[in-house]
């Protein structure tokens, strides 16, 4: 038999745990853990909607921000300066952009409205060949219901009035909350700092700094997905003759912004034009569609990952339905930057300070 370990007196035990460990500050930094996630979401639950529009400005922020520190590093201009040139470049960018192409888009996008409906009508006429389509036809628009006159398309115009007016409300708000943030964000920085106690400070101010590099590589990542997935668009939508290919390209760079849903939006009303032409030419955007999205996600997207923020698309997902059903299409659109927030408050103030894994990633078996 193994003999017993002769226990010396005034050394621990072999089987007591080491002279460090706590159990009662183990459960106090959980709980502590735990209430400060559950104020995160209180915070969100009571007051979500401003919540997003300050996180989107801070997101405007770190793309001003970001350009402003460039031009900076390069000509060696104060931050001031650099942020009026980077001002005074967009707003030349978007003048350029708009008086070059605003005349195409208007014209592209008038058409839009008027060969929308006749795509449907042509989509009605398709399905009903088939008994088993017959369903599902019942539960599509027609273009009646496109183009209804009298007191159902005022209703509408208004209701696209009122959300229309919102829409660009909250755009202003979000640029000019990014523009003052972006002007002096150590004075916010600071601020914030205050109200956190002396002896944290450090470590939430690498918590912000850790929190500010995930979202700028967000916004790189997605700015140049988005650009790719424009061209690509148009070249191809371009070859095949597909009419409105500019004003389809745009929609499809703009929704690449919010994962897995945007890209099926995109789809819809290029797919319903192709069907115009034929089904064989609707099947060749839809797989035209289907090819670019998966040379984003699989290329594209783990290429950009070593240099940006990689996001798992199942979390994503989660947090778009779950930001959706509370805040509607801005919980949707804001989930994937919303969602590398969060990944690094919980890398950081749970698994780093509560578990205390530093080790960084885990070797999973």
């Amino acid at each position: 038999m193994t003999p017993e370990p002769q226990i010396v007196p005034g050394t621990a035990s072999p089987h007591a745990p080491p002279p460090s460990w706590d159990p009662r500050r183990d459960l106090y930094g959980i709980v502590r853990g735990v209430a400060f996630l559950g104020l995160i979401a209180f915070l969100f639950w009571l007051a979500g909607d401003v919540l997003l529009l300050l996180f989107a400005g801070i997101l405007v922020a770190i793309f001003i921000h970001g350009i402003a520190s460039w031009v900076s590093q390069h000509t060696r201009a104060a931050h001031g300066l650099s942020i009026a040139i980077v001002l005074v470049g967009l707003t030349l960018l978007f003048g350029v952009v708009i008086l070059t192409s605003a005349p195409e888009v208007a014209n592209q996008v008038t058409q839009l409205g008027q060969d929308l409906p006749r795509a449907v009508d042509n989509l009605h006429q398709q399905l009903g060949k088939s008994h088993w389509a017959k369903s599902l036809m019942d539960q599509l628009p027609n273009s009646y219901d496109l183009r209804s006159p009298g007191i159902g398309l005022v209703k509408k115009a208004t209701g696209a009035l009122n959300t229309t007016v919102l829409v660009v409300a909250r755009m202003v708000v979000i640029g000019f909350l990014g523009l003052f943030l972006a002007i002096h964000p150590d004075l916010y920085r600071r601020g914030f700092l205050r109200l956190i106690p002396i002896s944290r400070r450090k470590r939430v101010t690498e918590i912000l700094d850790a929190t500010g590099a995930t979202l700028r590589g967000w916004l790189v990542g997605k700015v140049l997905s988005a650009v790719a997935i424009g061209v690509a668009t148009w070249t191809g939508l371009q070859l095949m003759g597909i009419p409105l290919a500019l004003i389809l390209s745009v929609m499809a760079a703009l929704l690449s912004f919010i994962p897995n849903f945007g890209p099926i939006l995109a789809m819809v009303p290029a797919m319903l034009l192709g069907l115009m032409q034929g089904t064989s030419v609707m099947l060749y955007v839809g797989l035209l569609y289907l090819v670019i999205q998966i040379i984003e996600t699989y290329l594209l997207t783990p290429w950009l990952a070593h240099r940006t923020a990689n996001l798992p698309p199942a979390l994503t997902i989660v947090a778009q339905i779950f930001l959706g059903v509370l805040f509607g299409g801005m919980g949707v659109i804001m989930a994937a930057p919303v969602t590398a927030a969060v990944m690094v408050l919980v890398r950081t103030l749970y698994v780093e300070d509560v578990l205390g894994d530093r080790a960084g990633d885990i070797a999973l078996p």
